[in-house]
């Protein structure tokens, strides 16, 4: 998959998780995730896909409820 496709991927994502659906990210490593990593440098290290992608997709969603919260205080957007 090319870099684009796995961005639209993980965007995607963030959007059902935003707008309430649970999603489900398996892999052949793990049974499952049990929490999260915070730090990017620690999940930089882990060769676990799943992880990788529920972090980015955390991420990807705390960007969409800052975008939001900006456009309705003041209308504008700006990091």
């Amino acid at each position: 998959m090319e870099s684009i496709g796995v961005q639209q991927w993980i965007f995607t994502r963030a959007l059902d998780v935003y707008r309430g659906k649970k999603i489900d990210i398996k892999c052949d490593c793990c049974e499952h995730i049990d929490a999260l990593i915070s730090d990017f440098e620690e999940i930089k290290k882990k060769t676990c896909y799943a992880k990788k992608s529920a972090y980015m997709i955390e991420k990807v969603v705390d960007e969409i409820l800052l975008a939001k919260a900006k456009r309705e205080s003041d209308g504008t957007y700006s990091a």
